[in-house]
């Protein structure tokens, strides 16, 4: 009696586990069969004993409804050659085929001289209701006419056999022409997108291809491909298809190559386009990466329950692990370059193209295509990560799962009952999901904030709408904790989403939402993690059992530099609190992080941007101009070897802009050479002006340039020439007025905004314009409250008051209202308060605002005032390095030229008539500012200002 096996009779999934723990275990020779049966089945004792119930019938009574050839000796290769199957001759088999026999033909009729391929199938036709089936699925073929698929010329049966006669392509499979020619990802997407085109024809024609891989892509040498074998196709939508297209449905094995094969394939589910979708998404995963999705050694059973049970790698991890298989992925650029480009959307696009869900993955070819082509239109592509509601649910729910399963397998242990180890491996294997799910989410927040908010927050209006994200992305890791007992990878990825909030939240000096108290929150929970994580990278144990030495200095490398960022976010915020002995402490701390990166691994541009805030540092807050100099030039030089190799590099680009006006900086405030300082600014400024053509839209950019104008046009005014400043000035304006429209609120843009206001107030009391001036100051005043009222421990804020109060008195005394004046230059030295005690560069700006009133005195002829003012005015400072005593000996010349001058003009008066006690006084303060100016003229470090000043003082003592 023959015993007919019916799928129906169980569950799908069940009915192909036991067919293929059978199949497996009929080709077992190195076990007996039933202690192959019992491994296979892992403690299922239900399924075990279905199989053995199978294996127990005489073999030729068991069927899986293959029917195999009957009529011919199929492994004779050399029984088809030199037959003719219709017009055509068989010269040679081509390797491979699997389900059928591959051969080369020549068409031999005298019609015309043609080389086909002709596919035979393994599977028999003997009835008629066989033939009629075969037919019809000629006919469902017969309408597939693309210049990317390969063409079914003719098709017939002989010996019972069904064969076709297809076009005859010259090429090699797809991943072998990419990685023989070492295509660069874009080529590899651009041929990607034309494979797909293909597919998405046949769908149109309701046709589903249900096995393409990359022997079934061949790709010619001009680089076009062409898709094979749509032999076992099916027609979508047609209700009698698994009767009526009885070719295109298989049992046992399946038409299919399991490696790509959907997991619905393997359950043995309803087929759809979804499932081509899945095989494209295999083959772009592997020409990727160099390597499929799951291991290719797996088979039998254990493939099965891989491909539908374990989720594959992303991408940009495989690809770190490339180094032998059968396929090397030849892309060019280090594996970590490689896997940095993958990482994001193309990561997204791959991994969403391998749901195991149907209805979680691309619903069609055309979708995958157009996020391919929207890819390497540097678009936005539509593949997300999955909604946090749906991600929570499930890692809650399996949580849960997994926490009731480990407790009965802890009560099943305690009662010796069987089957603890089955149940223990499903509790892993439930946190391994749960860990999966958190893993997404831990990819949703990162994409949100390093994406998302990334293109959002630098365009105009972007902010009130980076605000929300910043909200949600806040909810998020709320319900994510600190991160305890999860897996380093994802600690590290929470850690630098909590940095990278942080960075949006608030950062002193650049374009945020000015949420500095939520932002010091996430900026310390960031810290601590890192640190815990660093601690723990010491120590090859504790850092994760399954990292390899490799994985592990690779991490600790990563959290080195990640841990510089927040230490720069964090002195940054020291400096914005005034607290510039700790922020002093951190950028110390810093140059160690670096040094220990370096070490590792250097990284040019992290290293740069590390030294660029330490120089900042070292000019704005301990004024040592000439050591900021030295760094400062040394990252400059960085930068242009980086953009050398990396033109496109918009980040090092955008560094190199910085540093080249804080060049020009050091130079005109610490060395005095405004020529050079010139040059830098120029060179800063025509960066930023590439970088705007760019990206017109980025407001980051813009406000640069608006501040850098801002830095040039102040030069030019120092050095009179008010043309040339005013122009700066008009530019920084109208530069900043859309953004002042659509980004009112962003502090830092209000910032930039009001020193340029201010450098147009003295620009205007220089030219004697009052009224301009007026309203200037006016500006100034209004832009101070703003800023004070948004953030009022600012140390920018409350220097950008005192600002406004001098600048105030510069007006009343452009007015000869000497009482106001004084009065407003007594409310500067009160809004600075403390901080200039503590803070050099603090000091500095004092000490030049009191010279830059007394010269205004001077030169507004009130003799008196400057003698009272500048007598006894304290002008010292830590002689701390050789920057701080070159600026007292300048500041001091300034003053002894001051009152020099002052002395000299009141001894003209005619009241005086040449008083010889006020003489003296007058040669004694040149004198003196020549005794300052004389040793920096003789050091070669004197400026252009240096040496007039010299010249002016030498003639005062000479005078009569």
């Amino acid at each position: 009696m023959r015993l007919k096996v019916m799928e129906g009779q169980m569950p799908a999934r069940t009915w192909l586990l036991i067919k293929q723990i059978l199949g497996d275990a009929l080709e077992q020779s190195e076990l007996p069969q039933r202690e192959f049966v019992r491994r296979a089945c892992k403690g299922d004792l239900e399924l075990e004993q279905e199989v053995l119930a199978l294996l127990a019938q005489p073999t030729d009574t068991v069927s899986f409804d293959i029917q195999t050839p009957t009529k011919v000796d199929w492994e004779a290769g050399n029984y088809w050659l030199g037959r003719n199957l219709g017009p055509y001759r068989v010269e040679k088999e081509i390797p491979g085929g699997g389900m059928s026999r591959v051969f080369e033909a020549r068409r031999v009729d005298g019609e015309y001289d043609t080389v086909v391929v002709i596919k035979i199938l393994r599977a028999c036709i003997d009835s008629l209701d066989g033939r009629e089936r075969f037919n019809a699925e000629r006919q469902i073929l017969a309408r597939l006419r693309h210049p990317r698929i390969a063409s079914i010329l003719d098709g017939g049966t002989v010996d019972g056999l069904p064969y076709f006669v297809m076009e005859f392509v010259d090429g090699v499979p797809v991943d072998r022409h990419c990685s023989s020619r070492s295509l660069s990802i874009e080529a590899r997407l651009k041929l990607f997108s034309k494979i797909c085109e293909a597919v998405e024809y046949a769908h149109q024609q309701l046709i589903v291809h249900r096995d393409i891989k990359p022997d079934n892509i061949l790709v010619n040498a001009s680089g076009d491909p062409k898709l094979l074998d749509f032999g076992i196709a099916k027609l979508i939508g047609n209700e009698d298809s698994q009767v009526k297209g009885g070719l295109t449905h298989f049992t046992g094995v399946g038409p299919y190559t399991p490696a790509y094969a959907a997991p619905e394939q393997l359950r043995g589910e309803p087929i759809s386009t979804a499932t081509d979708v899945y095989a494209l998404s295999c083959v772009l995963y592997q020409i990727l990466t160099g390597q499929l999705p799951f291991n290719s050694e797996s088979n039998g059973l254990e493939a099965f329950r891989v491909k539908c049970d374990e989720t594959p790698k992303r991408p940009s991890v495989r690809v770190l692990s490339t180094k032998a298989g059968n396929n090397d992925v030849e892309i060019a650029g280090t594996p970590d370059a490689v896997a940095k480009a993958l990482k994001g959307d193309l990561d997204l696009i791959v991994m969403k193209g391998l749901e195991k869900e149907v209805s979680m993955r691309y619903q069609s070819v055309a979708e995958l295509r157009a996020d391919i082509d929207r890819f390497l239109a540097g678009r936005a592509i539509d593949a997300r990560p999955h909604k946090f509601s749906y991600l929570l649910g499930k890692f809650l729910r399996r949580n849960r799962i997994a926490a009731s399963i480990a407790a009965l397998a802890g009560v099943a242990t305690m009662a010796g009952v069987a089957g603890v180890a089955w149940q223990a491996h499903i509790a892993q294997k439930m946190r391994v999901q749960a860990e999966e799910r958190l893993e997404d989410v831990s990819l949703l927040t990162h994409k949100m904030i390093f994406d998302y908010n990334a293109q959002i927050v630098d365009l105009p209006g972007g902010l009130p709408v980076s605000k929300l994200l910043m909200g949600d992305i806040s909810a998020l890791l709320e319900k994510l904790s600190d991160g305890a007992g999860l897996p380093v990878s994802m600690r590290l990825e929470l850690a630098m989403v909590y940095a990278r909030l942080a960075t949006a939240q608030g950062t002193f000096r650049e374009h945020s939402l000015g949420e500095m108290d939520k932002a010091a929150i996430s900026r310390a929970k960031a810290y601590q993690m890192m640190n815990q994580l660093l601690k723990e990278s010491d120590n090859k144990v504790n850092l994760l059992p399954a990292y390899s030495e490799d994985e592990r200095i690779a991490t600790r490398h990563k959290l080195l530099l990640q841990l510089v960022n927040i230490e720069r976010e964090q002195a940054k915020e020291d400096v914005r609190l005034a607290n510039f002995n700790v922020a002093r402490t951190r950028y110390l701390r810093i140059s160690t992080l670096l040094e220990q990166a370096n070490a590792i691994n250097p990284i040019p541009f992290d290293q740069a941007n590390g030294l660029n805030d330490l120089a900042q540092f070292y000019a704005h807050h301990d004024g040592d101009y000439i050591r900021a100099l030295d760094v400062t030039t040394k990252v400059e030089k960085a930068m242009v070897a980086e953009l050398q190799k990396n033109p496109n590099d918009d980040p090092s680009r955008e560094l190199l802009a910085i540093v080249l006006v804080a060049k020009g900086l050091y130079l005109q405030d610490g060395i005095g050479d405004h020529d050079g300082a010139r040059k830098a600014f120029l060179a800063g400024i025509s960066e930023d002006r590439r970088r705007r053509t760019a990206q017109p839209d980025n407001t980051r950019i813009t406000v640069q340039l608006a501040s850098d104008l801002f830095r040039l046009g102040s030069l030019d005014m120092y050095d009179k020439d008010f043309s040339s400043a005013k122009s700066s000035f008009e530019e920084a304006h109208a530069t900043l007025a859309p953004l002042l429209r659509s980004d009112g609120n962003n502090l830092y843009l209000i910032y930039v905004n009001g020193i340029v206001w201010q450098a147009d107030v003295m620009l205007s009391i220089l030219n004697g314009h009052l009224p301009a001036a007026r309203k200037a100051v006016a500006e100034m005043r209004r832009i101070s409250e703003q800023l004070l009222k948004a953030d009022s421990k600012s140390y920018d804020h409350r220097y950008f008051l005192a600002q406004t109060e001098v600048k105030t008195a510069m007006l009343y005394l452009a007015e000869n209202n000497i009482p106001k004046a004084r009065a407003y230059m007594v409310r500067n030295e009160e809004a600075l308060g403390e901080i200039a005690n503590v803070d050099q560069g603090m000091r500095r700006r004092l000490i030049g605002a009191r010279l830059e009133y007394a010269e205004m005195l001077l030169s507004e002829r009130h003799w008196d005032e400057v003698i009272a003012y500048l007598d006894n005015l304290e002008m010292t400072l830590p002689a701390a390095s050789d920057s701080a005593r070159l600026f007292v000996r300048r500041s001091s010349a300034r003053r002894h030229l001051a009152l020099a001058k002052a002395y000299a003009a009141k001894a003209r008066q005619p009241v005086a008539a040449g008083d010889a006690s006020l003489l003296k006084l007058s040669r004694d303060h040149f004198s003196r500012a020549q005794a300052e100016l004389a040793p920096i003229v003789d050091s070669g470090k004197a400026s252009l200002l240096d040496r007039q000043r010299l010249r002016q003082a030498t003639a005062g003592v000479a005078a009569p």
